[in-house]
């Protein structure tokens, strides 16, 4: 594709760049956020729909435009046709905003007018980049694009547009235009790459002052909930996702919502601690009045989807803060473990799939036989590769950028410097990096809550996490020690008690620990000062006492000093104080008592 570059000026909106609209056939590049693109559209004299990513980001536009009209779920067709007709009627111009799943409402509403969608309307495509990153679990997204092809006059737009791949944009001559500011707009951001993120996070979190509102972007509704009880914070929380996992997280009592409540003044009021999934990165104001403290969090080992890409996804959510920020943490680790490929390598595994399948689907076509095609149907449908073809076995071309982006992505995140590096690379931010490295890790938390793991198993993994966390015993090191306490906390005492060497020995059964736990209490408690005391009244080094006659004593003295026993061995444990050995004398059975053990 062409490439074009406008100037922006300080200050200048895209109205100022595209004083007549947004051109037809452009990918709109706008590199900073919050220059108003749609706005633009709105506000273009000529009929617009413009294609939004999800529905939070039509409903801030509908407080702010009171002329559109917002479809998405529960709008039908009938009131999109009564829109259109009195808006024609009135000689105004119809600006429709709809999620690309609604956008097939749209379409049948405007069979009921005078209107033609592809000769009369501009179709914009809004945060163009959700095609290609959200395509692999929200298939839809991409419905409206047949019709975006067929429109006489279209364009997409994004401050982080991802160059598509679909030949139709080569052969209906598209151009992309960039916009370049002429002024500083990189954002400071803070890099903490960690091997435990949540415990840094509560670190950072300790840090911000306690008037200061703090959004934190996690694409994870379940590690937010485990981080909101670990904080326990649930009180001055509030949870941003879809509407399904509102309605579940509400039912177990956490504050959830799948949209922002706008007030009257324009601004949204939030509680201290927000959370924000993935459905939030992009194109939905959040107008704080304040500036916040914005924290992107990324935990690969419970939460491998909260991977943030630097040059989208974290620009995306910087941009929703048109009130500005007052400071921002990228808090990550990384996984040398993760599988990527190459562009090469992925390139030809998906042509080696894409061949295959093809010779399936041709074989299926040319079937007659119902037995043979029947298997042939079912093996078409139920492969993972038939989500990058579409009903006519044409590359999907957006899924396969998907798995390009996907890869690359993970790509950052498998080594240290990969991920601050792309930060710099992608040119929007002023970065500062930091690395804290502790010895609880993630990946050992992970490991501690596998499924169908023993009790014994989980323990060992336990102990060699406890020994270096009591070895270092730094600030982070006695935190840790805290978070193990509610799973681990007879290990814990267990190694305090019986020390390394005799913990080891239980095998890390804990029947066994909590035997040896009771036999170490039990023999401090019968060597305490007061008893061995009277023991060394009772009994001298270098003599000879009848097996009675140690047990009478040893009895005695521990019944006066309230220390109870089973009644079994008490004999032996004349071993506790004495380097006595078992001797008898003139066939009486007794013990000769050594040296004291203990000097008093």
């Amino acid at each position: 594709m062409e490439e074009q570059t406008k100037t922006l000026g300080k200050g200048q909106m895209l109205a100022d760049v595209f004083p007549e609209g947004i051109p037809t056939n452009t990918i709109v590049n706008k590199t900073v956020c919050g220059i108003g693109a749609t706005t633009l559209e709105i506000k273009t004299k000529r009929h617009s729909i413009i294609v939004e990513p999800n529905v939070p980001v039509i409903q801030g536009k509908e407080k702010m435009h009171h002329n559109i009209l917002a479809v998405y779920e529960g709008v039908g067709i009938p009131r999109i046709v009564q829109y259109v007709m009195e808006t024609v009627a009135a000689n105004k111009f119809c600006k429709i905003l709809t999620t690309p799943e609604s956008f097939h409402r749209v379409k049948r509403a405007l069979y009921k007018t005078a209107l033609i969608l592809k000769r009369d309307f501009f179709l914009l495509f809004d945060e163009c980049e959700k095609l290609v990153q959200d395509v692999d679990y929200r298939s839809k997204i991409t419905l409206p694009m047949k019709t975006f092809f067929d429109c006489h006059n279209k364009a997409m737009v994004s401050a982080t547009p991802i160059p598509p791949s679909d030949e139709r944009f080569n052969l209906q001559g598209f151009t992309t235009i960039r916009i370049v500011p002429d002024y500083p707009y990189q954002k400071p951001i803070t890099l903490l790459q960690t091997n435990n993120v949540f415990t840094l996070l509560a670190d950072v979190l300790k840090r911000i002052p306690i008037d200061r509102k703090v959004c934190i972007f996690f694409n994870s509704t379940s590690g937010i909930t485990r981080l909101i009880d670990r904080l326990d914070i649930k009180k001055d929380s509030s949870i941003y996702c879809s509407s399904d996992a509102a309605q579940r997280l509400t039912s177990k009592g956490y504050e959830a919502n799948d949209t922002l409540r706008i007030e009257d003044s324009g601004t949204v009021i939030l509680p201290k601690y927000s959370f924000f999934t993935s459905r939030f990165y992009s194109a939905v104001d959040i107008p704080l009045p304040e500036k916040p403290t914005v924290i992107l969090l990324t935990e690969l080992f419970s939460a491998p989807h909260s991977l943030i890409d630097p040059s989208t996804e974290a620009v995306q959510i910087l941009g929703r803060f048109r009130n500005g920020i007052h400071q921002v943490f990228h808090i990550y680790n990384h996984n040398p473990q993760i599988s990527t490929r190459t562009d090469d390598e992925l390139s030809a595994y998906l042509e080696g799939q894409h061949r295959v399948y093809v010779g399936i689907y041709e074989q299926w076509k040319k079937s007659i036989d119902e037995g043979e095609l029947a298997i042939l149907d079912q093996t078409l449908r139920s492969v993972d590769y038939s989500r990058f073809v579409t009903a006519d076995c044409r590359k999907n071309h957006f899924m396969y950028d998907n798995a390009f982006v996907a890869e690359h992505t993970k790509s950052l995140y498998s080594n240290f410097d990969g991920t601050c590096d792309a930060y710099v690379a992608c040119g929007a931010f002023e970065v500062k990096h930091k690395h804290v490295k502790m010895n609880l890790t993630d990946k050992d938390r992970e490991s501690l809550r596998t499924p169908r793991t023993s009790k014994t198993a989980l323990n060992r993994i336990a102990f060699r996490i406890i020994k270096e966390l009591k070895k270092e015993s730094g600030k982070f090191d006695k935190e840790q020690l805290m978070e193990l306490q509610e799973r681990f906390g007879l290990l814990i005492d267990a190694y305090d008690i019986l020390g390394e060497e005799k913990l080891r020995a239980t095998g890390f059964n804990e029947r066994d620990i909590k035997t040896a736990i009771a036999e170490a209490k039990s023999i401090k408690e019968q060597r305490a000062p007061g008893v061995r005391n009277a023991v060394y009244l009772k009994f001298r080094e270098g003599t000879w006492y009848k097996s009675r006659d140690i047990t009478d004593g040893l009895s005695d003295i521990f019944k006066a000093y309230g220390i109870k026993t089973d009644g079994r061995g008490i004999t032996r444990k004349i071993k506790l104080y004495f380097d006595a050995s078992e001797q008898n004398h003139n066939d009486a059975r007794g013990w000769y008592l050594g040296r004291a053990l203990f000097k008093e």
